[in-house]
């Protein structure tokens, strides 16, 4: 059992961080996938070099570049799902983990007074929390 249960926790721990670099990855080509239209129409709606009165955007156009980003729109929507469903799973990859922990160190025999002293990262399955409210609160701070 301790063998089977060692080897799913680095099955689980390989599998959790590569969701975390997946989800950093895909965010980052996200953020270039979107940049693009919005380079395109900035320069489709600045004034031509021979006339500066006329512009290159005409009505059909726009509606195409309308439909263009409706269409990222609804696809930024589905995106976004994607990574707060792989989020989850890395979480519940992250509590996983602790309760494998969790039964390593109940099965030591170590006594609680050092085990506090060697324990560094959690074993309760209740952490992470799947809501965080303060996940943006990093960015904001100064030493963030």
């Amino acid at each position: 059992m301790d063998r089977y249960l060692l080897k799913e926790y680095e099955h689980i721990a390989d599998a959790h961080f590569n969701v975390s670099q997946t989800i950093s990855s895909f965010f980052k080509y996200y953020l270039i996938l979107m940049a693009i239209p919005l380079s395109i129409t900035s320069y489709l709606i600045s004034p031509t070099a021979s006339n500066n009165s006329d512009y290159v955007l005409t009505k059909n156009v726009s509606i195409i570049i309308a439909s263009a980003f409706g269409i990222l729109c609804f696809i930024g929507i589905l995106l976004c799902v994607y990574v707060i469903n792989m989020r989850l799973d890395a979480i519940l990859y992250a509590r996983t983990i602790n309760g494998i922990r969790r039964y390593f160190y109940g099965k030591s025999g170590i006594k609680v007074f050092e085990k506090s002293r060697i324990k560094v990262l959690p074993d309760t399955t209740i952490f992470p929390r799947y809501y965080e409210s303060r996940i943006f609160c990093l960015l904001c701070s100064p030493l963030g």
